[in-house]
């Protein structure tokens, strides 16, 4: 009788028996971490966005609701910033703001900001003031045409991608991104430069309305159009968009 026997309801197991139990979890566990380690080094950039979600600021300056929502905001140094508008949630832009293009104004909301791209949601609607009696003009904000362009990307939600979700492209932000463009939302191509960075083309309809489907958000666009500047914010002019490949 000189095996160990265990009996489950002592407080202690064999000693050799613990041995065994003691080593087989150790290993177990190293290789459950070298498996999370190599899943973790799969996995995609979760991007460098942000959003100050609850956080209140005060925006001020010239809003242009056309072709693009853009508040252009004064700084102390004379250099303006440009804000992409959006409303609360999973919208654009409401058309009770559109209203007042190329009048001052000034409001209450969240920043929202990726890589130098800013973009302002209205989150309070009754914080709204109409600073100026008429439409005013900023020589910063006048088109500037770059030129006719063939540019080719993912088809992102712009308030998603730039900080109010991670991660916020491909198949698995493709509903939100659905959502999120059919309630006004700007479109984006997500453009990859040589150099391996990527940058955003804000999106919208030219000459003709040329529309594009919203189901198509998270997969590879490619779009013709006129490039054009709004101070330091590009915008795409489509004339043509369609789908790159037939995969989904």
């Amino acid at each position: 009788m000189n095996e160990e026997f265990y009996v489950g309801y002592l407080d202690h197991a064999p000693p050799a028996m613990a041995r065994f139990v003691r080593r087989w979890v150790a290993a177990a566990v190293v290789v459950l971490l070298a498996w999370l380690a190599v899943i973790a080094g799969q996995q995609s950039p979760m991007g460098q966005g942000r959003f100050e979600f609850g956080i209140e600021r005060v925006f001020e300056g010239l809003f242009l609701a056309e072709p693009l929502p853009l508040l252009r905001v004064a700084a102390p140094d004379g250099v303006g910033t440009n804000y992409v508008v959006v409303g609360l949630g999973k919208h654009g832009v409401p058309d009770v703001l559109r209203q007042y293009h190329g009048r001052r104004i000034r409001f209450r909301g969240s920043l929202i900001e990726r890589d130098g791209t800013l973009m302002a949601e209205w989150n309070v609607p009754d914080s709204l003031e109409v600073l100026s009696p008429a439409p005013e003009r900023d020589s910063e904000m006048e088109e500037i045409v770059m030129g006719d362009a063939h540019v080719a990307g993912e088809l992102v939600d712009t308030k998603c991608f730039l900080g109010v979700m991670r991660p916020a492209t491909g198949k698995v932000h493709r509903a939100c991104a659905i959502r999120c463009l059919s309630g006004g939302v700007p479109p984006g191509l997500l453009v990859q430069r040589e150099d391996g960075h990527a940058v955003v083309v804000m999106l919208v309809s030219g000459v003709g309305n040329v529309p594009w489907n919203v189901s198509w958000a998270g997969r590879q666009v490619k779009v013709r159009g006129v490039l054009v500047r709004r101070g330091e914010t590009l915008i795409l002019k489509a004339a043509e968009a369609a789908l790159l490949g037939a995969g989904g």
